[in-house]
């Protein structure tokens, strides 16, 4: 809001004001309103900062910024990064208890700044979910392998007999 009462106060007035925002902030800036502020006086404050009314907030730090209702959408980016560090690694030319390991200290590492921040919706959940499931016991689209243990097993600490693989709803 600081950075909004600027541009109406001094951007018509002040040059060194526009300098600075053609230089430095225009490009990144987008400008999202919520419904106390009229369609005409948003459609000013876009003329005078020349930057575009946007639905969307994008992410900050990997985190995506919500403003209302958690949609699963906003958290795709998550779930195709995991996809991605895990498609890095053949998961046939690992050992079992190396795609544990890799699972434990990779996959587990990605979600974890954003469920510090954020409650994961339950899809989410279970989606990052079945692609460690998936990962570990070498899941593909076309073929299927037989789940020697069950997954509440694997998920158990190494104390009590299972790997110690993290559940994504426990870890939020």
């Amino acid at each position: 809001m600081f950075l909004g009462d600027n541009i109406l106060e001094y951007g018509g007035s002040n040059p060194y004001f526009k300098i600075s925002w053609k230089i430095f902030w225009r490009h990144n800036f987008r400008v999202w309103v919520g419904d106390a502020l009229s369609i005409c006086n948003a459609k000013a404050l876009t003329d005078i900062c020349g930057s575009p009314i946007t639905k969307n907030l994008g992410t900050y730090l990997s985190v995506p910024l919500i403003h209302g209702h958690i949609k699963k959408d906003a958290y795709k980016e998550i779930l195709e990064k995991t996809q991605k560090r895990l498609a890095a690694w053949k998961s046939a030319s690992l050992s079992f208890v190396g795609r544990c390991t890799l699972i434990n200290f990779v996959t587990s590492a990605i979600p974890v700044y954003v469920t510090q921040s954020i409650k994961l919706p339950s899809e989410i959940s279970k989606s990052l979910d079945k692609i460690n499931r998936d990962y570990l016991w070498d899941n593909t689209v076309d073929k299927k392998k037989i789940h020697l243990v069950n997954w509440d097993t694997v998920c158990l600490p190494k104390f009590l007999g299972g790997k110690g693989i993290k559940k994504m709803k426990l870890m939020n």
